[in-house]
């Protein structure tokens, strides 16, 4: 069972409140793994909920449903009091949404867990929030972004975040630990052109048998 919302009364307005810069800071920090938040004194401080209200399993902190329910409190949080910080959380929003479809968990209990977390953070409506946010129907992708994904995971490619502001996403390839700003699928198609592009040349420079100072002037002036 998930554990009711507490009121007003019940002592989160015992805490200190924080900026929302400093909320996203924290959020965007602590999201663990690409997927899910695991239950944080920090985290209850962001949120103004006791820290044992972020438990359902007492140890590990770390439990599956801890990881879901934590995950659903944040997300809500984000969508109601951040909305207008949408820039710097909207991507780990994505991906964690993303996670929780995959857990059958949070499939059979969505609703529940959706109105526990409004309840808890005093959120109104949120029947808007099921059908938006945490809405198991999504629009199918586009064909060519699904297997544009398996490609670079099949090449050891994987999508992060920067721990700090401004959180902007990178790739890093698990099998080199190599890490870059441009998408490796663009890069490498870059690569190929140039190898490309190269070897036209030589076939000229071969074709032609001219000097190749001579050759080399000429070919600027044509390519």
């Amino acid at each position: 069972m998930i554990m009711r919302g507490a009121s007003k009364s019940n002592g989160t307005s015992n805490y200190a409140s924080i900026t929302p810069e400093n909320a996203v800071d924290v959020i965007c920090r602590s999201f663990r793994a690409n997927q899910s938040w695991v239950p944080s004194k920090a985290l209850s401080k962001c949120l103004s909920v006791p820290y044992q209200r972020f438990l359902i399993v007492t140890t590990p902190k770390d439990d599956l449903s801890n990881l879901i329910w934590t995950s659903v409190l944040v997300l809500v949080y984000c969508a109601t009091h951040l909305v207008d910080y949408h820039e710097s959380w909207y991507e780990v929003a994505d991906a964690s949404t993303a996670w929780l479809r995959q857990q059958q968990h949070f499939v059979d209990q969505r609703e529940d867990l959706v109105r526990s977390a409004c309840n808890l953070l005093n959120v109104g409506d949120p029947d808007q929030l099921l059908s938006t946010l945490f809405a198991l129907v999504v629009e199918t992708p586009d064909p060519a972004i699904a297997e544009e994904e398996a490609v670079l995971l099949r090449e050891g490619w994987q999508r992060c975040f920067l721990n700090e502001p401004p959180y902007t996403a990178y790739y890093w390839n698990a099998e080199t630990n190599h890490s870059t700003w441009r998408h490796p699928l663009e890069t490498a198609q870059m690569e190929r052109e140039l190898q490309e592009k190269k070897e036209k040349r030589q076939a000229l420079l071969a074709k032609c048998n001219l000097p190749g100072m001579r050759l080399e002037v000429f070919l600027r002036g044509v390519l």
